[in-house]
């Protein structure tokens, strides 16, 4: 055996001699008071503390540290309060060395403990685990305390209940993850009225319960200018239901990492999300998981920026007013009957990078959608940069996008369609409505502007405005035929503005429900360069016989610029005859054609009988 090797042997049995004498020394130590000097041996009824003793406090008080403490761990093991007051000095209690004691973990609390509170100072974990306080326990971090290099914090991590703690007055929490319930735990609380949680892991409200759905109730509370928590993933519901979380006041999550409702496997549901006044960011994926049902997130007068959203679960809602919203992918519907409201005049919606051709009502699953809502509302505005020609709701059904209320959706992508050329029988009874004073703006130039493909698949327009390049109701191109599309407009201003040419295909229906007293001065509906027909195409008129009631009159609803030509060797003028005798209109009612230098109009005239009329009875 070489001398090397020997003096390597040597030190090994040297360390794990030292290492066993450190264990068979080791002691558990009681404070003789209620109150005092940790940091005084004789305060411990000892003579010296080394790293691998357990200190008990058994009473109520205040604790103070006049210099440095390591221990093994400290357990408080009593339900009268605890005031751990570190705050006249710079000093450290380390605790949760390699050495604390098996399944034991560096601070425990005795359950029912009215209050522990850690004022000021620092309290090292040494690289371990906390693993939660006894139910009904109370925890306070506050006077500046910091208290770092936990591996894994537990607030409650065997079965308990109203496990609380409380953050405040610039206390800082530094961990590897953060699990607010652990096993079979109900109604914990994090509250946060100043400082930070800096989770450089995941974090979970709730971890390792084999209660499948359980509503587990817990809630978090950030609340104040410069209240923070930073953390990598976070899974709100893994296994449990009902979790709350509100930011409030100049409060902010930062997620470095995806942001889940739900972790797949599970049923979570009814998770909610409340931010008021706060600061809610994601760098990545913003994600409800499927078995993930009712959740619901709501932020007003907030910021909100996402990597993207993706919701495969169901009746999920989002509701934002006044805020300033980016987001990359938007995907908020891939399951059905869930909804987006974005309102508010000071709202300002960024949807970047989004996805070409996929759009809000994307799904993975054909037919998986249907039922869900988008509302762009009350004087928000809406920027979509979007890379081509972008196809909606194509395999949803039910599906409605409203923009109202003065509102403003703008992309500048150069088409916008329910459906496609090769829609699906999924496709059918959805419906873009432009409602008052709301503007649908498609922007971009050489593309296909506003297409409506599909079944029963609609356009309203109730004193809103279109603006594309082309409409085109009912289209179909090589794939199977649209079916019964539909534009419809109502109200005094309803407008449809195009520079190209508007076409109803198939049988789609053009309706125009006339308002009694007609529309606005100079107001025409319908504004295009051209227009092209098909035969099998119908225009309703409703509301004439309150028009004609109120002394009736001429409207022009459609003007255009270019011949419309012939289709199936039918002109258009035939067409227009064609659809007044469908109409069955009453004596003086008729749709016309008109011709001028300025172009070509069509006209709904109703007109009173004049002169004398006479009546026998």
């Amino acid at each position: 055996m070489t001398r090397t090797h020997n003096k390597t042997m040597t030190r090994t049995l040297t360390a794990i001699v030292a290492l066993m004498a450190m264990y068979i020394h080791a002691a558990e130590y009681t404070f003789q008071s209620a109150g005092g000097d940790l940091s005084v041996p004789a305060n411990w009824g000892a003579s010296s503390l080394s790293a691998s003793d357990v200190g008990v406090v058994n009473q109520g008080g205040t604790y103070t540290l006049s210099d440095d403490l390591t221990l093994s761990q400290i357990k408080v093991s009593t339900t009268d309060q605890c005031l751990f007051n570190f705050a006249d000095g710079n000093h450290t209690v380390f605790v949760g060395s390699a050495q604390y004691p098996a399944n034991q973990h560096p601070l425990s609390v005795y359950a029912n403990n009215r209050y522990v509170r850690l004022n000021g100072g620092t309290w090292n974990f040494g690289g371990t685990e906390f693993r939660g306080f006894g139910q009904n326990s109370q925890l306070y971090f506050q006077g500046g305390v910091i208290v770092t290099n936990v591996t894994r914090y537990y607030q409650t991590y065997y079965t308990a209940s109203y496990g609380n703690l409380y953050m405040r007055q610039n206390a800082k929490l530094y961990c590897g993850s953060f699990t607010l319930a652990g096993k079979e735990t109900i109604r914990n609380t994090l509250t946060m009225q100043s400082g930070a949680i800096i989770s450089t892991g995941a974090f979970y409200t709730d971890q390792n319960s084999s209660q499948n759905g359980l509503k587990s109730d817990n809630r978090i509370s950030i609340s104040g200018e410069g209240t923070e928590i930073s953390s990598g993933a976070v899974i709100m519901g893994y296994i449990t239901s009902a979790h709350k979380l509100s930011i409030d006041d100049g409060g902010a999550w930062r997620a470095n990492g995806t942001f889940m409702f739900g972790n797949g496997d599970r049923n979570s549901s009814s998770n909610a999300i409340s931010i008021s006044g706060g600061t809610f960011t994601v760098s990545d994926d913003f994600y409800t998981r499927p078995n993930s049902l009712d959740n619901i997130f709501a932020a007003t007068n907030a910021t909100v920026s996402l990597g993207s959203i993706s919701n495969m679960g169901t009746r999920t809602s989002y509701d934002l007013r006044n805020c300033n919203f980016t987001v990359g992918g938007f995907y908020p519907f891939m399951r059905g009957g869930s909804r987006v409201r974005f309102s508010g005049a000071d709202s300002v919606l960024t949807l970047s990078d989004f996805v070409w051709k996929k759009g809000p009502f994307w799904t993975n699953r054909a037919g998986a959608n249907p039922g869900s809502r988008l509302e762009i509302d009350d004087n928000a505005t809406c920027n979509v940069g979007l890379g081509g020609n972008t196809q909606w709701m194509r395999d949803s059904s039910n599906c409605t996008f409203i923009v109202s209320n003065g509102a403003k959706f703008l992309t500048s992508s150069p088409g916008l369609s329910i459906g496609n050329d090769e829609s699906l029988p999924y496709c059918h009874d959805n419906a873009i409505e432009v409602r008052s004073g709301g503007l649908l703006e498609i922007s971009g130039s050489g593309g296909n502007g506003l297409r409506i493909h599909g079944t029963n698949n609609t356009v309203l327009v109730s004193n809103g405005t279109v603006r594309a390049s082309s409409v085109m109701i009912g289209y179909s191109n090589s794939g199977p035929a649209a079916h019964g599309c539909g534009l419809t407009l109502q109200g005094d201003t309803p407008k449809v503005d195009m520079t190209g040419a508007f076409w109803l295909r198939n049988d789609s229906v053009l309706r125009f429900e006339l308002p009694a007293s007609g529309y606005a001065a100079d107001h025409v509906p319908i504004v295009a360069r051209g227009i092209a027909f098909n035969p099998t195409a119908r225009i309703e008129v409703e509301g004439y016989a309150a028009y004609l009631a109120s002394g009736g009159g001429e409207l022009t609803l459609i003007s255009f610029t270019n011949d419309p030509g012939v289709n199936n060797n039918v002109t258009f003028a035939q067409w227009i005859a064609n659809q007044n005798d469908a109409l069955d209109l009453p004596k003086r009612c008729k749709l016309m054609l008109v011709h001028d230098a300025n172009g070509y109009k069509v006209v709904f005239r109703a007109r009173n009988p004049s002169g004398l009329v006479v009546s026998f009875h």
